[in-house]
């Protein structure tokens, strides 16, 4: 994969952001020197459709800031260039095609229950994986709404030679868009963590997550070596694993009950 030719996919690409002109100028922007934060928030504000997704998503709760973000040079102070660059992209692939909606709400889910995992895992045990302490919680929910970015591209340019695994056009797109190494290794394994080389704690929480959004028996093998790697007991990763599932159901549960309204 380090031999990746971008050209030959750059018109797919370009489909992919439902607001190409304004990511293109911000790409441009960011790769200058003395760009300045401010200068990014008003590319960004030139897109008022683009802007209010934006706010949406840094106010979303995988996010998880104390209070409502506002606009969205505040949303850029807080999340920094690299962050705010993602989620531009991520935003402006989702909104690219209507049928793309499930796959957002999905990824949004995953990113949130990943955050959960984190919490709980930190709060289990008493001595803490340093692999585990080394996750960020801002990067692994970014790495949430974007593990299913490779299914983007079918939608758009159906006639484009990509490779059959998601995954593998998903690091496709990460390398292509020049995504931090963090998250194209997320992306790349979140359905195999086991293969992964670097970023395990983060990939394996991923892949937990997804199993449990796809309402999946997550066998006890990768229970047990996503402990190893974790630094926790298998017991400990299953009682994690669990109580998750059980939020997400009771979240289902409480969805369905609204959706039939008042008996």
């Amino acid at each position: 994969m380090k031999d990746i030719d971008c050209s030959r996919y750059e018109e797919c690409f370009r489909r992919l952001s439902a607001s190409y002109e304004v990511v293109s100028e911000l790409e441009k922007a960011i790769r200058s020197e003395r760009v300045s934060l401010d200068h990014l928030a008003r590319i960004i504000e030139k897109d008022p459709a683009l802007t209010a997704e934006i706010l949406k998503v840094v106010n979303s709760p995988y996010y998880g800031f104390p209070r409502k973000i506002s606009s969205v040079a505040h949303a850029v102070v807080l999340l920094g260039m690299v962050n705010i660059r993602i989620i531009v992209l991520t935003v402006s692939f989702f909104k690219s095609h209507p049928r793309l909606t499930p796959i957002w709400a999905h990824s949004q889910w995953v990113s949130y229950l990943a955050k959960e995992i984190l919490k709980r895992l930190l709060k289990t045990g008493i001595q803490k994986s340093p692999l585990l302490l080394a996750v960020d919680p801002t990067t692994l929910a970014t790495a949430g709404v974007l593990h299913d970015v490779g299914k983007i591209p079918r939608f758009l340019c159906p006639e484009t030679e990509l490779p059959e695994d998601h995954s593998e056009v998903g690091f496709l797109i990460a390398h292509c868009f020049d995504f931090p190494e963090e998250l194209a290794v997320a992306i790349a394994y979140h359905h195999c963590p086991w293969e992964a080389r670097s970023e395990v704690a983060m990939v394996y929480i991923l892949y937990f997550a997804n199993e449990i959004v796809n309402q999946r028996e997550i066998p006890e093998e990768e229970l047990s070596r996503g402990a190893a790697y974790l630094g926790l007991s298998t017991e400990e990763m299953k009682g994690v694993v669990k109580a998750t599932q059980e939020m997400f159901q009771k979240y289902l549960e409480n969805l369905k009950r609204k959706k039939r309204g008042p008996v």
